[in-house]
């Protein structure tokens, strides 16, 4: 999920964007700031444009995922805007990540819904031409998110999460490169399954890009992922069109 809001921080630095941009995704593990939600599945997404310059850039995205098993789904909504000369960017997200046979998607109630409402404020910048580095700070601010109170009533958690991302060519010419390192602050039982400061995250992603004509590409990729806080690691592999 991180990874499409810096994703569309990329787009809008090119000269030349698309207004539409669809992507389909086969991966063989689904991880998230290193967790792994679900196995081998299909994930989907459409960002629309709605409006941009040269100073600001406002978007709309779209993102889906299933596994084969169909026995977990997810759909999420964002909205982006860009700002400072486009190298910052305000985003929310609207998550909703259930079991198949959850039936609760308009239930926005705060004290039952499966929603989950997060800001994002990112700041990047191109280190080169083809090297971009972003610094990603996402809060909860609503939905199910909760930690038990010194009174024993449940309480909105504002679970947070800090992330430093390098994309780029820097190891290697030939395949693109992503390194992203990033920490959950505070308590956060229910989302990031910490008591405290943790370090939760540390991947690293090699790809490669082909284009296959009429503006399809196609990018393989590799990704290492480790969770210091949790004594976890996996080596997942991703396949990628997106015209």
């Amino acid at each position: 999920m991180l990874l499409l809001s810096i994703k569309a921080i990329c787009i809008y630095a090119e000269e030349d964007p698309k207004n539409v941009n669809i992507e389909v995704d086969f991966v063989s593990r689904y991880m998230w700031r290193g967790y792994s939600l679900g196995g081998p599945g299909f994930q989907a997404s459409i960002d629309v444009g709605l409006f941009e310059n040269n100073l600001h850039a406002l978007t709309v995205e779209a993102w889906g995922y299933t596994d084969f098993d169909v026995s977990t789904k997810e759909i999420d909504f964002s909205l982006s805007y860009v700002f400072l000369k486009k190298k910052a960017a305000f985003i929310l997200y609207d998550y909703w990540y259930v079991p198949e046979i959850t039936r609760d998607y308009f239930d926005y109630r705060n004290h039952s819904t499966s929603h989950i409402l997060e800001a994002q404020l990112n700041y990047f910048c191109n280190l080169t031409e083809t090297d971009c580095l972003t610094f990603n700070w996402a809060t909860i601010v609503y939905g199910n998110d909760k930690k038990l109170s010194p009174t024993g009533s449940y309480k909105q958690a504002y679970s947070a999460y800090f992330e430093v991302n390098y994309k780029g060519g820097f190891l290697s010419s030939t395949y693109g490169c992503e390194a992203s390192i990033g920490f959950s602050p505070w308590e956060s039982p229910t989302n990031y399954m910490v008591e405290n400061f943790s370090w939760i995250n540390a991947e690293l992603k090699f790809d490669r890009e082909f284009v296959l004509g009429n503006d399809v590409e196609l990018r393989p990729s590799v990704t290492l992922t480790m969770n210091p806080k949790h004594n976890d690691a996996y080596l997942s592999f991703g396949l990628a069109f997106s015209f």
